[in-house]
């Protein structure tokens, strides 16, 4: 097997989440680029712009391949490459040939190097944390299998509740969660190094993902779950559990747009302080969980001071929870209630949501 090509070849936000705390539609978004997903999505939803940066030049490549599918395929062609939907090989590999030779010149060789991999099993399958994840759900097999289907065929949040605490919860789930994620095993496998780096030790990462799994798995429909369909079975069962720019809606708002998604290769940071003025909404990702806290609160001062008031920020995190510094006083507000109460109707809910807004206040 080949070495992954990037690190996480499909988001794990919400575009939800991000939406209602942006007040979509309308607003100009920065967001990092991350997979490429949740970008796609915000300008699917009605963003007025999006412009996705990221310093990893493998998660802004795949970012530019998925902005050129709807420009290329239709949108079942699109699922079928990008590995959400069964195909054969042959016909990937002539959609995927498809796509690569609408990219910029400079990117197509390495795709095409590649071709015959991302064709047997699409293109999200070549990262890092979807191939850890395929190991582990081939070790649980087909008991997992049902338990899942089981849990996304339930026909309300009730049943979901009663499907996991029967048939999924336990002890044994609980070890294996202490085990896949400890450091020792996931760091490299699963996450790049530098993505535990900030976490405090002896802080299991696997009885976190324990203590929010059954809030994954009951507090929202499963039927329109993708991340949890994703995780669980491999694929979304139907095109309720979509993400936003992959479902019909989505794809034809996107191909109606007049102004592609902007990609640019540089830090987020670098972005806002080139353009004060410009954006008025920021996705952060999690990029407090990479960053130092000195790094961080300079990405905060910046963003507070570039953003059009009254600005809205949004960064997640699962490792540390960094908080504003002192010195931005007034200039930027968190507001820890619509945080949490977001975060209780994410579908990815593992990681906490801050919600923070810019205003014109002075020091």
């Amino acid at each position: 097997m080949t070495a992954p090509l990037f690190g996480f070849g499909t988001s794990q936000e919400d575009e939800r989440t991000e939406a209602t705390a942006f007040g979509l539609p309308g607003g100009r978004v920065l967001a990092v680029a991350g997979a490429g997903d949740l970008p796609l999505s915000l300008l699917a939803l009605g963003a007025e712009s999006v412009t996705a940066c990221d310093l990893d030049p493998a998660q802004l490549r795949l970012a530019r391949l998925k902005a050129t599918l709807p420009l290329v395929l239709d949108r079942h062609e699109a699922l079928r490459v990008l590995g959400l939907a069964p195909a054969g090989t042959g016909e990937r590999l002539r959609s995927l040939r498809r796509v690569t030779a609408a990219l910029p010149a400079g990117q197509r060789a390495l795709w095409e190097a590649h071709l015959p991999e991302l064709a047997r099993t699409g293109v999200v399958w070549a990262g890092r944390y979807e191939r850890y994840v395929r190991r582990l759900r081939r070790l649980g097999g087909p008991p997992l299998r049902r338990r899942a289907t089981a849990l996304v065929t339930a026909g309300s949040l009730a049943e979901q509740a009663r499907v996991f605490d029967e048939r999924i919860d336990g002890p044994v789930l609980a070890a294996v969660l202490r085990t896949a994620f400890h450091p020792a095993v996931y760091r490299g496998r699963g996450l790049d190094a530098r993505g535990l780096q900030h976490r405090e030790r002896g802080r299991s990462l696997g009885r976190q993902y324990h203590g929010d799994l059954r809030l994954w798995c009951t507090g929202t429909p499963a039927a329109e779950n993708f991340w949890l369909q994703w995780h669980l079975l491999g694929h979304p069962t139907g095109p309720a559990a979509l993400p936003v720019w992959l479902t019909e809606t989505g794809w034809q708002a996107l191909a109606a747009r007049e102004v592609a998604l902007g990609l640019e290769h540089r830090d987020v940071r670098d972005a806002l302080a080139a353009c004060p003025g410009r954006y008025d909404r920021l996705h952060l990702s999690n990029v407090s969980d990479w960053m130092d806290e000195q790094a961080f609160h300079r990405l905060l001062r910046t963003a507070a001071a570039s953003l059009r008031p009254p600005g809205r920020i949004v960064w997640r995190w699962l490792h540390v929870d960094r908080r504003p510094p002192a010195d931005l006083g007034d200039r930027l507000v968190v507001d820890p209630t619509l945080g949490e109460r977001l975060r209780l109707v994410d579908r990815f809910p593992f990681y906490r949501v801050v919600v923070a807004t810019t205003t014109d206040a002075r020091p």
